[in-house]
């Protein structure tokens, strides 16, 4: 409904053009918004059909698809005994911290760590009780898996142990970003085994919910394994991490602020492996800091495979910045948050349909300012 005044068509408040009415056009419009938070609760408040489209599983899949990378929401880290979740976005897109952040209520602050954060899962390892906690932060499920016994010590899990979750979907055309009620894997990884101190890992399945068969290393292993995501040991683990190269093979992210280099493991034809240098810039002017901006302590303290972006933190004459730069791209952004070194696991995830149903409210209460 519109009023005529000058020979212009005022629409009335509450009412949308008809063209916008036209589903097949509406949906076209609606998959081209950003995949921000708050970007499809606030069209679905224009009206019932808009409602009905932008929490449509159908829709949402085409949605996701058109994007594939789902946007970093924020970072889990341990603080005590909570899993703490911070915000990395901007108003109107800031998720509350609240929404996220668990109390696991473990005894000890030394018996457990954020291992990883990944498809929209975080794993959690509590070596007292020698099990693994699977969160799913959109849906608030918290799975515990028991750790296989020839992985523990009398009932303690080794402390040379690292893990990572990741999405089991098999569907075709599945996107990873809304993952919450997929199955899921997690691989677990130790040193220690056995008598000749092998490197063992195996592979948990949440369909079967099983352990699969232990695979071992041939040979002793000379390093220890990091609790730390994605970093070597026997270096700088604060200013390196293990990333995914550009050929989407193994690679090697270095810091030595202002340089920053990737490297990309290649295997020869005869099987020889060597790392060949794949792209150099200056990290300085990047994140644009001004020329006469001088650093002190600069490290990495996160990195996210999901969107292929890492996380540096530098000390700054007025204060420490903390920066997520997209390797793809390398464009920088500021993050508003004092986070510690190595302790930083960023989650990203679409917009969920259950979210708006959940909490009509949810646009305009739950994003915001924290």
């Amino acid at each position: 409904m519109s009023d005529e005044r000058d020979g212009k068509a005022i629409h009335r408040r509450g009412t949308t053009p008809a063209a916008l009415e036209d589903v097949n056009l509406l949906q076209e419009i609606l998959q081209r918004l950003p995949p921000q938070p708050s970007s499809l609760p606030r069209a679905a408040q224009v009206s019932k059909l808009w409602e009905g489209l932008a929490t449509d599983p159908a829709f949402l899949l085409r949605f996701r698809t058109r994007h594939q990378k789902a946007p970093v929401l924020g970072v889990f880290e341990k603080f005590g005994q909570d899993l703490v979740f911070t915000p990395t976005l901007d108003a109107p897109d800031r998720i509350s911290p609240d929404r996220f952040s668990l109390n696991l209520g473990f005894d000890r602050h030394d018996s457990w760590d954020v291992l990883c954060c990944r498809h929209g899962r975080v794993l959690v390892i509590n070596r007292t009780e020698a099990e693994l906690l699977v969160y799913a932060p959109v849906s608030g499920e918290l799975r515990s898996v028991p750790v296989p016994p020839d992985f523990t010590d009398d009932s303690y899990l080794y402390p040379q142990a690292s893990g990572a979750v990741v999405c089991a979907a098999a569907e075709e055309g599945h996107v990873h970003g809304a993952c919450h009620e997929s199955p899921f894997k997690v691989v677990l990884v130790i040193t220690d085994y056995g008598d000749l101190s092998q490197a063992a890992a195996r592979v948990y399945s949440s369909e079967t919910n099983m352990w699969g068969d232990t695979l071992s290393a041939g040979q002793r292993c000379r390093k220890m394994i990091s609790r730390m995501p994605c970093t070597l040991v026997g270096i700088h683990s604060g200013r390196v991490r293990i990333v995914r190269a550009e050929d989407g093979g193994v690679g090697l992210a270095v810091l030595s602020y202002p340089t920053f280099r990737l490297w990309g493991r290649k295997v020869s034809s005869s099987g020889v492996a060597t790392w060949a240098l794949q792209k150099t810039v200056n990290m300085h002017k990047i994140v644009g800091l001004p020329s006469w901006e001088k650093t002190g302590k600069e490290v990495i303290v996160g990195y996210s495979d999901d969107v292929h972006a890492i996380f540096i933190s530098l000390e700054c004459n007025v204060g420490t910045h903390v920066f997520m730069v997209n390797l793809d791209t390398m464009q920088s952004k500021d993050i508003d948050a004092d986070l510690l070194e190595n302790s930083y696991h960023p989650f990203t995830n679409f917009y969920p349909a259950g979210w708006w149903r959940a909490t009509c409210h949810w646009a305009l209460a739950t994003v915001g300012p924290a």
